[in-house]
């Protein structure tokens, strides 16, 4: 609030608004006030004026971080908070007054954090973040190649794999690895599936493909011709061929 006391025919202007006396002898004429409250005496000699400027602008409020917050099921929730700030007033964001009773982490689903500030002339304002509890899968990650090639008849060795979870932590032991289609006597591609469960019944699956070659498959000729240059000389000189890789 704010005071003044005015003369006959003065105008005061402010941002709140402005305030005109038209004044003769003893008796005001014509007041124009845009003010909240005016409260004012005459007198012989002058017209006392009291004005008090009112705040009508309410502080304005900026949320921190997202304004949707994830967050996973059964986690703890952080608030990552607000900032509040008035033109009158100032820095207001040490009273700011934040709810998030009604968030729930233990059950999935959508609440709302409120953030409400009040400034010294009763001017309040407020803001909401959502947070969604969501329930993210575990991941997998495989040991060793996702693709494996064996030879036929060759038994297949599993290499494993390892499980996390953002709130169970590691899951590894819980992996369940089916191997039975694969058939090593049978030349084919086959795959292994990983899949492992968390504690609140959330699943991944992961697939390694086999390939099972023939015995009879040979590896890719070499480059540069010398080998088939020693076989050549072998057989000009009446020796014994054998092609070797």
């Amino acid at each position: 609030m704010r005071a003044a006391t005015i003369i006959p025919s003065t105008e005061i202007k402010s941002s709140q608004g402005s305030l005109a006396f038209v004044f003769q002898g003893k008796f005001l004429l014509c007041l124009t006030v845009c003010f909240s409250t005016l409260s004012f005496a005459a007198t012989d000699n002058h017209l006392d004026a009291v004005c008090f400027v009112g705040d009508t602008t309410e502080p304005i409020l900026s949320l921190q971080g997202d304004l949707i917050q994830t967050i996973e099921l059964n986690s703890a929730y952080k608030e990552l908070g607000a900032t509040a700030r008035d033109d009158v007033d100032g820095d207001l964001t040490s009273s700011i007054v934040v709810d998030f009773s009604n968030v729930i982490t233990s059950q999935l689903g959508s609440y709302r954090v409120t953030y409400v500030v009040t400034d010294l002339s009763e001017n309040s304002a407020a803001i909401t973040r959502e947070v969604v509890v969501v329930d993210s899968p575990p991941t997998i990650t495989l040991n060793g190649d996702s693709v494996v090639e064996i030879y036929q008849n060759q038994p297949y060795n599993e290499l494993g794999a390892q499980a996390n979870d953002a709130v169970d932590g590691d899951i590894s032991n819980e992996i369940v690895i089916n191997s039975t289609s694969i058939n090593t006597a049978q030349i084919g591609q086959y795959e292994v599936t990983y899949t492992v469960v968390d504690s609140n019944s959330s699943p991944m699956h992961l697939i390694r493909k086999i390939i099972v070659l023939p015995t009879t498959a040979e590896p890719p000729e070499k480059s540069g011709g010398s080998i088939d240059l020693f076989i050549l000389l072998l057989a000009y000189l009446g020796g014994p061929i054998r092609k070797k890789y």
